[in-house]
């Protein structure tokens, strides 16, 4: 969800408003504290170091904030192993809209039936609907495999690691 949704969701209010002002907020802490904190999934470095030795073209597409995500490939050592990263600063319209997939198709320069697009949540699935590309579920997130199975899924999976 776009920080503005997240305020709805949250406060059932739809003042606009409040709801900048708390995305202002949001963004003023996180830069703080989000990627400092966030920690990989165990099999995340080997999965892509597996991924790139099969010489797959390797992107992002997040409503997080581009420069936050670098922030953390680049202390993982990752950063070189992605082609591009679409964060949420970088389109106008967040997931489920495909805008960001599309973003990533278009730098690869692919076409969609050649992508495989791999989240953890109903968002990401719709997301990859909208875009009319394959999708793999990862059981990482907060989305039971019973949620995913009403979507057009390749496969799901309990984590990365089973990804290739």
């Amino acid at each position: 969800m776009s920080l503005n949704e997240t305020y709805t969701f949250l406060t059932g209010e739809l003042n606009k408003t409040k709801a900048k002002q708390f995305s202002k907020y949001f963004i003023e802490k996180a830069d703080q504290i989000m990627a400092s904190n966030t920690i990989l999934f165990p099999d995340t470095t080997s999965t892509i170091l597996r991924l790139h030795k099969r010489n797959c073209r390797l992107g992002i597409v997040s409503t997080k904030f581009r420069y936050r995500i670098i922030e953390v490939l680049r202390r993982e050592r990752l950063d070189s192993y992605f082609d591009a990263i679409i964060g949420g600063e970088d389109v106008k319209s967040h997931k489920p809209d495909p805008e960001g997939l599309f973003a990533i198709i278009d730098h690869f320069n692919i076409k969609p039936q050649d992508v495989l697009y791999v989240g953890d949540s109903i968002v990401d699935a719709k997301t990859a609907i909208n875009a009319g590309v394959r999708f793999v579920a990862l059981l990482t997130g907060v989305t039971s495999k019973e949620e995913f199975e009403e979507y057009n899924v390749e496969k799901i999976i309990p984590g990365l690691a089973h990804l290739c």
